[in-house]
């Protein structure tokens, strides 16, 4: 759980309410809870940035999502997208500017560690699975 020592750091400096805390929590969430690339976690995260955390408006997020779209590039950078304008519109008492560079970097270390995390026991579970003498016959 390495990523989540600067979340604790962050959370004990800023407090458990500030933006960076909230975002890096929820982007290892969605990390961890999500699998099948970036048009699976897409609408979770959308949904959730817009309706429940208001960290951007919906005409801004239907931007994030048609820029990636129409650029070369991974899909998932939407991610970093969410957590800049989360940074810029809620920064707390940080300058606007710092806190959404620091939450788009928080938003893409927090998916790419914690996806890891969970790619690691896919992989696990997977060879205990190919192991077992019983899957065979249940398939």
């Amino acid at each position: 759980m390495l990523w989540f020592l600067p979340l604790v750091a962050l959370g004990l400096w800023l407090g458990a309410g500030h933006t960076l805390v909230r975002e890096g929590i929820f982007f290892s969430k969605a990390a961890m809870v999500t699998f099948g690339g970036a048009y699976a976690v897409l609408p979770y995260v959308s949904q959730q940035a817009v309706e429940n955390y208001n960290w951007l408006t919906p005409s801004q997020m239907l931007d994030g999502l048609g820029l990636a779209e129409t650029t070369p590039g991974p899909l998932i950078m939407v991610l970093q997208f969410v957590g800049f304008m989360g940074g810029w519109n809620h920064p707390g008492a940080m300058p606007p500017l710092l806190a959404a560079n620091c939450e788009r970097r928080e938003s893409h270390s927090s998916a790419s560690a914690s996806s890891s995390v969970s790619s690691a026991r896919i992989k696990e579970r997977s060879m205990a699975w190919r192991s077992s003498r019983t899957l065979p016959g249940q398939l």
